[in-house]
């Protein structure tokens, strides 16, 4: 059986969609990551609303309820930047999904056309096995007619 041309230009193929692969794996862990943060930085902003809301009841003096209104905004600033952060991750991860979807096409292009010659081969096969076959029937045939000489 002869060898697979192409077969050098799939394994390159193969090793591209295996890269893709662990680069979507990487941003999908750092956006998970970074969504608990998230998670993380709203529940310690409602919790310090709900701490300021309990001593504004009790008579808070002015100069701590500045302090904790500009803790508050603080907590606020930093939930909308780990927003961003995970929504320029989850965009990322997007674009590393389409590019692994097309890394996977391109490589099962190559294994269709593999799979198409390893099936042309064997035809190929079977025919040559065929006209042997037929060959030594034939001159088989020949020798009987003959009475076995040449």
């Amino acid at each position: 059986m002869r060898a697979f041309r192409f077969e050098t230009v799939l394994r390159y193929r193969r090793r591209i969609e295996e890269q893709k692969q662990r680069e979507l794996a990487g941003v999908q862990r750092r956006l998970l990551a970074e969504t608990a943060r998230l998670s993380y930085l709203e529940e310690r902003r409602e919790r310090a609303r709900a701490a300021v809301d309990r001593e504004r009841s009790r008579g808070m003096r002015l100069r701590d309820l500045a302090l904790y209104d500009a803790y508050l905004e603080g907590l606020a600033a930093e939930v909308v930047l780990q927003r961003r952060r995970v929504y320029e991750l989850h965009a990322e991860a997007e674009r590393r999904r389409g590019e692994l979807l097309e890394a996977s096409r391109a490589k099962k292009v190559l294994e269709k056309l593999k799979e198409r010659y390893r099936e042309q081969e064997r035809r190929d096969r079977e025919r040559r096995e065929r006209i042997r076959n037929d060959e030594i029937a034939a001159a088989r045939y020949v020798r009987a007619l003959h009475g076995g000489r040449p």
